[in-house]
């Protein structure tokens, strides 16, 4: 789906077309945008609430867009039909919102890991041809606790062991180098991030972050395959 091996993704937040344009001039793989998703004190609406904002960011994005379709609800056979004609690059879903229909498409699919759900599943989700990876968000609640702890390390290393198809970690709270080293040697396949969980709403901030990120992964790349 992505030809650089560490592909980072930005979550667009209320579908935000100014840290889309950010994010492509920071020379970010994808962004995703949103409906059904709940993101603490608001809501992303469905289709119809949110088409307007969707079809500026589809029109004027060009990098890889992806729609992530949240776990408020599932999509209905009527909203599916019209994202389907959208052109979205890929779909990121929830396996227990996810109704069965979207797999009629081929476009590539990210399931993201819910808790509660035995490693079977996903390990069964991965043998679906239209399933490209899994998405892990670290558990961390607020900025008191550690960013990544020795739960997310332990789970990702368990996900990335025991997949056919390659995990995501998703941010929404900032990594250091070190931190960032030690779930790269865990086995992920690239970075999501999501701005709004990590008070970021300067599309200039933005860009540094997303800077900074490709550049500490290169770096750290470098001196875990050397």
């Amino acid at each position: 789906m992505f030809k650089s091996y560490r592909p980072l993704i930005v979550e667009l937040s209320k579908n935000d077309l100014e840290l889309g344009l950010a994010s492509q001039e920071a020379n970010a793989d994808a962004v995703m945008l949103q409906v059904l998703s709940q993101k603490q004190s608001y809501v992303m609406g469905g289709l119809e609430e949110e088409l307007e904002n969707v079809q500026n960011a589809l029109a004027k994005i060009s990098i890889k867009k992806g729609l992530l379709m949240g776990d408020v609800r599932s999509i209905n056979k009527d909203e599916w039909e019209q994202i389907k004609k959208l052109g979205f690059d890929f779909f990121s879903v929830y396996p227990r919102t996810a109704p069965s229909f979207i797999l009629e498409s081929r476009t590539p699919k990210l399931i993201n890991v819910q808790t509660g759900l035995p490693i079977e599943y996903y390990r069964a989700l991965s043998h679906i041809s239209s399933v490209e990876g899994f998405v892990f968000t670290s558990s961390n609640q607020n900025k008191l606790e550690p960013s990544i702890n020795f739960v997310d390390l332990a789970v990702l290393e368990i996900l990335t062991t025991n997949l056919a198809k390659p995990v995501y970690l998703r941010l929404n709270a900032e990594l250091d180098e070190r931190e960032l080293r030690a779930v790269l040697e865990r086995g992920i396949y690239g970075l999501i991030l999501d701005p709004y969980d990590m008070g970021v709403i300067d599309p200039i901030e933005l860009k540094e972050i997303i800077t900074n990120y490709k550049k500490l992964m290169e770096k750290s790349e470098y001196k875990i395959w050397m």
